[in-house]
């Protein structure tokens, strides 16, 4: 896959950003990425193309996405689409509630409920930590008795021999934070520098 492609994708939707930012976590950081800002016609079939590209570069096929709330629907759904572009093959969608519906459509998930023996892949847009992506497997594997066969993101932003903390759940992204220093790099960027400090722990 085109790496810097994709780096311009999210750069042309806003949804990558160079600055100071204090993450969730409480920690400083040179970059934010927001794959909410992904919002337009375009920018969505690209990135779900990058995405679909990712689960057959990596995993040959798949038969069920799992969107986890709020941005794992947006690109879970552009994923499917993509994927049934570029490989003529259905796949089908599953999403999950914060909180359990009581009327019409009870339940804490909709679309597609998976069936045993189907390949499910969980689709989000950031990895960090590990910790909200874990939340929602257990929930998935809770409610179906299901195995996945990997996490897939589109920017792994983990630091330098930071672990993933999924086990033996495979994490497959489009981008990692060393593709954005490469990139910086290329462009002679001076924020390449505070992106390094960062992945090494050194900010």
């Amino acid at each position: 896959m085109d790496k810097d492609r994709f780096i311009e994708v999210l750069l042309e939707e806003n949804a990558l950003r160079f600055g100071n930012f204090t993450l969730k976590s409480g920690q400083s950081s040179p970059f934010f990425i927001n794959l909410g800002d992904v919002s337009s016609a375009k920018g969505l079939q690209q990135t779900g193309d990058f995405m679909a590209r990712l689960i057959i570069d990596k995993l040959g096929r798949a038969d069920v996405l799992y969107g986890p709330p709020y941005k794992g629907f947006t690109l879970t759904t552009a994923t499917a689409l993509a994927y049934r572009n570029i490989t003529g093959l259905n796949i089908e969608t599953v999403f999950s509630r914060k909180e359990a519906k009581t009327h019409g459509e009870s339940g804490l998930f909709m679309g597609h409920l998976p069936q045993p023996g189907q390949s499910v892949v969980l689709i989000d847009d950031v990895f960090s930590t590990g910790g909200t992506k874990l939340e929602a497997v257990d929930l998935f594997r809770n409610a179906f008795s299901l195995s996945f066969r990997a996490v897939c993101v589109t920017v792994d932003r983990r630091q330098k021999d930071m672990a993933s903390g999924l086990g033996s759940l495979e994490l497959y992204s489009v981008i990692a934070i060393t593709d954005l220093i490469e990139y910086l790099e290329k462009k002679h960027e001076p924020r390449a520098e505070a992106m390094r400090r960062f992945y090494e722990g050194n900010e």
